[in-house]
């Protein structure tokens, strides 16, 4: 070999061509390096919010059984149909409890109401919507 004269691999490895096409696959490689880890926290999302649905759904079963178990049973259906139908046996018998016009009502119970007697003027705007 003489002196300064290159191999001809030593050559083509310090050329600018390389160097571009190896900072080519860098920044490709990076890229798709980027978006795997971009995918990854995605999924990691999504998973946690599968999970905490899951979690959700579960305990509704767990409910849904636990009531289904309940009405399965005599007394279940019994304390279902007294409370959805104000049905009694025969031989009782039902107080209705009225509260006075001024008394505040409970609306803790969707069952009850309170009756108040309206004016005709009131009827009318109540039809009218004022």
């Amino acid at each position: 070999m003489k002196y300064g004269k290159q191999p001809t691999l030593k050559k083509i490895a310090s050329s600018r061509i390389t160097f571009i096409l190896a900072l080519l696959v860098f920044v490709f490689l990076l890229r798709t390096a980027w978006n795997m880890a971009e995918k990854s926290a995605t999924a990691g999302d999504r998973l946690a919010l599968s999970e905490a649905a899951y979690e959700r759904l579960s305990l509704r079963h767990d409910s849904l059984a636990a009531k289904v178990d309940y009405l399965s049973t005599s007394e279940g259906v019994e304390s279902e149909i007294r409370t959805k139908f104000r049905a009694v046996e025969e031989g009782e018998s039902v107080a209705v409890i009225v509260s006075e016009p001024g008394a505040k009502a409970d609306i803790s119970s969707s069952t009850s109401r309170t009756v108040t007697k309206r004016s005709w003027w009131q009827k009318i705007a109540w039809m009218l919507g004022m």
